[in-house]
């Protein structure tokens, strides 16, 4: 009987519900901290609209509605929601596959899309079977674009009752899973909790903010960390590092003509940043800040600033602080999530010591490489005994935690997977940045390399830690595949060649003499 109540009322919603001319915007304050459970774990569902805003569209607005209004809109009302645009679909054969028309906006609605994703629904259905090593780009495109879909087409049928939907589950229970509404009415469970949102869709479909507003703060959650955890996608820490970062060096290239003594103060404001969002990330996921590849870069940034501050080699440090932060927005994926960690990194310990070591290493090397170029590339005087000494500790500094992390790294491998050492892509790549810089330092204490050849193979230290770090992931092979990456094969081989074709054109110009 409940059952058929639930369905009745959900049914007079939507039949009694106006005509939308366009998205309904209303006070999101409370809507925004309702939690929900996807992809292991618990969140908010600001950070949910965004990721899966995202995910379907490439986008973080569409159409001038931020996430959690349009995320109103596809689950309250799923007829407008299926007629705006917000698939993206850019590969032209993709396009030819499915017979979309080419737009400039490369968007689509999900009414567009459905007859597409019927036509191409057998060949789907054999492409699930084959290996995604062995699929064209087209092929996993195609995939791709069926994965976005279906999760959009469950989100609009997410109060409609018409079938099970699994991807809305926003009812809490006391074990694992939570619920979605649809399994809540099934199970005639949490009635109050679903009536809720049913008179929150009411009040969405009627405008009456002030309904809306007391029914979302209801289901709303009131905890610390969701506040923090939408206070930090409100104010993107690591955007406004790489904006006080790029007006510190602003202000530095012009301060000698100006006076503007602004590289101080934006320089703090940029560390206090960039230190501000890797802390709210530790404490939101209550755990080490380095466990995927995007964090890593985050936190090798963070690395740079506080070696190129021991240094004294501020200017240094915040370029490649910048760099690196802007590299690392092409590595979000989902919209910087916060995501969970595979089984293979879900140790605290062991990301707190080998993890962190080693990629503080990373940081530290890069630095001293960067220290290298500055050496060989910009000053006039490569005898410079301060200059010299402060690479020679940065190298040193940098060979420390290569080599601890590299050994902790091992005692982490035989503990989980019963041996040492096992030649694997990431091992032989932590074990070649060590070496290098072992070489580098021995043959310098020994007086068989000069200071300046000495500095042009700092220089190329960035060239091991490209292949130490993002080389290796290219591969998909190996124990430490969770990392693999595609489609920067390219920029990496590009990077190396114009370091290696750098060193190479100084050396036969005799700025560097063995």
């Amino acid at each position: 009987m409940k059952k058929m109540i639930f369905c009745a009322f959900f049914s007079f919603l939507f039949l009694c519900a106006p005509a939308f001319a366009d998205a309904v915007k209303l006070d999101d304050h409370y809507f925004k901290r309702i939690l929900v459970q996807d992809a292991g774990r618990i969140k908010p569902l600001d950070t949910f609209a965004s990721s899966l805003l995202y995910t379907i569209s490439g986008k973080r607005k569409i159409d001038g509605l931020d996430a959690n209004t349009w995320l109103m809109e596809t689950i309250f009302a799923p007829d407008k929601a299926e007629q705006r645009n917000v698939i993206f679909v850019k590969d032209d054969k993709l396009l030819a596959l499915t017979d979309l028309p080419a737009r400039e906006t490369h968007l689509y609605s999900l009414a567009e899309v459905r007859p597409a994703l019927k036509k191409t629904l057998p060949l789907v259905v054999k492409l699930v079977n084959v290996p995604e090593a062995t699929r064209t780009v087209e092929q996993n495109a195609l995939l791709d674009l069926h994965e976005r879909s279906l999760k959009l087409a469950k989100l609009t049928r997410s109060f409609t009752f018409t079938e099970e939907t699994d991807i809305f589950r926003v009812i809490p229970r006391a074990e694992e899973p939570w619920t979605t509404p649809w399994q809540a009415a099934e199970s005639r469970t949490d009635g109050e909790r679903v009536g809720n949102w049913l008179a929150l869709m009411k009040a969405y479909s009627e405008h009456n903010a002030e309904q809306f507003k007391t029914h979302s703060k209801a289901l709303s959650d009131h905890n610390w960390k969701t506040r923090l955890e939408i206070f930090y996608h409100t104010i993107q820490p690591f955007k406004l590092a790489c904006l006080f970062y790029a007006f510190a060096l602003l202000f530095l290239l012009i301060k000698k003509r100006y006076k503007l003594p602004f590289f101080m103060p934006g320089f703090a404001a940029g560390v206090i940043c960039h230190t501000a969002g890797i802390l709210m990330r530790m404490l939101i996921l209550e755990r080490p800040p380095v466990g995927t590849l995007y964090e890593s870069i985050l936190f090798v940034a963070l690395i740079c600033v506080m070696a190129g501050a021991l240094f004294r080699a501020r200017t240094i440090a915040t370029a490649t602080a910048l760099g690196l932060l802007l590299l690392s927005f092409g590595f979000i994926q989902d919209g910087d999530t916060l995501s969970v960690l595979t089984a293979v990194l879900n140790t605290n310990f062991w990301l707190a010591t080998h993890v962190l070591c080693i990629t503080a290493g990373y940081g530290a090397a890069l630095i001293a490489g960067c220290m290298g170029h500055y050496a060989i590339h910009v000053r006039t005087r490569n005898d410079d005994p301060t200059l010299r000494r402060t690479i020679y500790k940065a190298t040193i500094l940098a060979l420390l935690l290569t080599a601890v992390g590299t050994l902790l790294g091992g005692i982490w491998a035989d503990q989980s997977w019963g041996r040492f050492w096992g030649w694997d892509p990431k091992e032989n790549g932590a074990l070649l940045l060590t070496l290098w810089l072992a070489w580098l330092l021995h043959g310098r204490q020994i007086s068989m390399i000069s200071d300046k050849l000495f500095h042009a193979g700092v220089a190329a230290t960035n060239i091991i830690v490209a292949l130490s770090w993002f080389g290796v992931n290219l591969l998909g092979v190996g124990l430490h595949s969770y990392g693999f990456t595609t489609g920067v094969g390219l920029a990496l081989a590009l990077f190396c060649a114009s370091e290696l074709l750098l060193i190479g054109f100084l050396y036969k110009q005799g700025k560097i003499n063995a």
